[in-house]
């Protein structure tokens, strides 16, 4: 047992000379440490050791000395493990928290820290383009001009004379307005198949014939536009000067205020001097001048288009080509009869329409403007269809 013992006592002491040989090989990483450049147990006094002890009896008992050991080793000012860890003014550790890094004057370590990049006194240059910036893209000396919808008035006749416009013309109520008109559809068509007045194909056909536009809210109307009537005139660029009269057969809802009418192209071309509509449609959008008169189509009577919406309790129509400055009131009736009248109200665009509260056809209509109501007798047959049926009267 005695053997076993002194075994044992010399393996530890290996082992713990090689653990401390592992972490003091180098002499400054000793030092970083805490432990001193001699010996890997710091500043302290090595161990001694006694002679080994002779083998004795049975019960581990020997006659040799018990080994002694010195004063444990120092690791620095403190006791115990390594202290944390502090960065001093020199390397190694001392006491308390490591403070930021410090970089030196020059570049490479300082203090123990690296320093952030080092540049040059003089950063590098911008890019260089000469002594003068590349200039801004030029049209010459002049800019372009801005595009111009009608500010630059037509030029002078070769012959000398002043160029006539014509004269406003009288008819109608009110003033001209100014403001400014585009055209859609085909160059030389109707605009779009009826619009959102119901007119359908007879915005193509006499008495509309194709002169017609769509209408800015303010005189569109929700509808209540629908069938008035206006002149339109521009005195620009190769504008005649002629007023074309149009009636409103569309919502033009991509229109405002400063732009009522997005006419035909037959109306806009309409507007110009002959042999130049192709230049006046070319500019797109041009300024005119426009104002509200009565609706007059010769030799044409109102007329009655049955919705195929109409069943035996419900009638709608759209009201076509009457002259006068449009509706106000539309009452339907059986025909010969003294009944009474049913109102009927605006359903959509030019189409009315009203509840028959039991009466069948034929049927009759009561019609008003802002002066004066007339009567279309018998106007819609008992055994009607979904057509247009004209009646004998206008405004």
């Amino acid at each position: 047992m005695a053997y076993y013992s002194h075994l044992i006592t010399w393996l530890a002491f290996f082992s713990l000379l090689l653990f401390n040989s592992c972490h003091s090989f180098n002499p400054k990483d000793s030092k970083d440490w805490g432990w001193g450049w001699g010996s890997p147990f710091g500043s302290g006094t090595p161990p001694t050791y006694g002679s080994p002890p002779n083998d004795g009896p049975s019960s581990g008992s020997g006659s040799g000395t018990p080994p002694t050991y010195g004063p444990p080793a120092s690791y620095g000012s403190g006791s115990g493990l390594p202290p944390p860890s502090s960065y001093g003014a020199t390397p190694g550790y001392g006491s308390g928290s490591p403070p930021p890094p410090s970089y030196g004057s020059n570049p490479g370590y300082g203090s123990g820290s690296p320093p952030s990049p080092s540049y040059d006194s003089n950063p590098p240059p911008s890019p260089s383009y000469g002594s003068t910036p590349p200039p801004s893209p030029s049209y010459g000396s002049t800019p372009p001009p801005s595009p111009s919808y009608g500010s630059t008035p037509p030029p002078s006749p070769s012959n000398g004379s002043t160029p006539s416009y014509g004269s406003p013309p009288s008819s109608g109520s009110g003033g001209w307005g100014t403001t400014q008109a585009t055209w859609y559809g085909e160059k030389t068509g109707a605009g779009s198949d009826g619009g959102s007045c119901g007119y359908e194909t007879a915005v193509e056909k006499p008495p509309f014939s194709s002169l017609i536009t769509a209408a800015a809210s303010p005189l569109y109307k929700d509808g209540n536009g629908c069938g008035l009537c206006y002149q339109v005139q521009c005195t620009s660029e190769h504008c005649s000067g002629t007023p074309v009269t149009v009636v409103i057969t569309d919502a033009c809802y991509g229109c405002g205020d400063s732009h009522l009418f997005d006419l035909s192209g037959t109306s806009f071309r309409q507007m110009a001097i002959p042999g130049q509509e192709q230049q006046l449609q070319d500019r797109g959008i041009i300024d005119v001048q426009y104002k509200s008169v009565p609706c007059n189509f010769p030799g044409t009577n109102v007329a009655f288009r049955v919705d195929p919406g109409s069943n035996a309790n419900y009638l709608a129509v759209a009201i076509e080509y009457e002259d006068g400055d449009g509706l106000t009131d539309v009452a339907v009736r059986k025909s010969n009869t003294n009944g009474d009248w049913i109102p009927m109200t605006l359903s959509w665009g030019a189409v009315w329409k009203a509840n028959l509260n039991g009466i069948s056809p034929p049927f009759s209509f009561k019609l008003t403007d802002s002066s004066k109501t007339v009567v279309a007798e018998n106007v819609i047959p008992a055994d009607y269809g979904f057509t247009t049926y004209t009646s004998n009267v206008n405004f």
